[in-house]
């Protein structure tokens, strides 16, 4: 009893053997362990606040997941080395106070991402392992068509998705 009551405490649920996932359950994928572990080791050795690194891993696993099928003969190995350059920029960078999103600009630059697949980075669109980024992009080109913009494509997913900022290409 007292088991149950420490559980109950921590907001944990017991889950029975018998429930079945639901029919429509969309599976999330989940940054490799290895991600983590950098991201978390950079958000320290850059001073972010402890409150924030769980977006940073989020970010840095958009920017792995959107690599990986953007980047035809991608390896974990690049990626790393992506990383550690855009970090090594960083850590060396003067006059930046906040260096982790400094660290991302300075990532998304060199892998020199589209308009688009930085929409789709810095979008909540949720990493579902039935999706990819094309689907993104084609729900992009569905919102720009209906919205009857008179901008063009790319213009318009730089004004709709990307805020001005150090982040973004011009």
């Amino acid at each position: 009893m007292a088991y149950v009551s420490f559980c109950t405490y921590l907001g944990l649920r017991s889950t029975s053997r018998s429930q079945k996932p639901k029919k429509n359950q969309r599976f999330r994928r989940m940054p490799p362990q290895p991600l983590i572990n950098t991201i978390g080791k950079f958000a320290q050795d850059l001073g972010d606040n402890q409150k924030f690194v769980q977006s940073d891993i989020t970010r840095a696993t958009k920017i792995y997941f959107a690599s990986t099928q953007i980047f035809s003969g991608f390896q974990n190995g690049w990626f790393r080395e992506q990383l550690e350059a855009a970090f090594a920029t960083t850590l060396h960078a003067r006059g930046i106070k906040k260096r982790m999103p400094y660290f991302f600009s300075t990532l998304e630059n060199q892998l020199e991402f589209t308009a688009e697949e930085l929409a789709f980075i810095r979008s909540d669109e949720p990493l579902f392992a039935d999706s990819d980024i094309g689907d993104f992009v084609r729900d992009l080109q569905r919102q720009h068509k209906k919205s009857g913009s008179t901008l063009d494509y790319a213009e318009w997913v730089r004004q709709t998705w990307l805020s001005p900022g150090p982040a973004q290409r011009v």
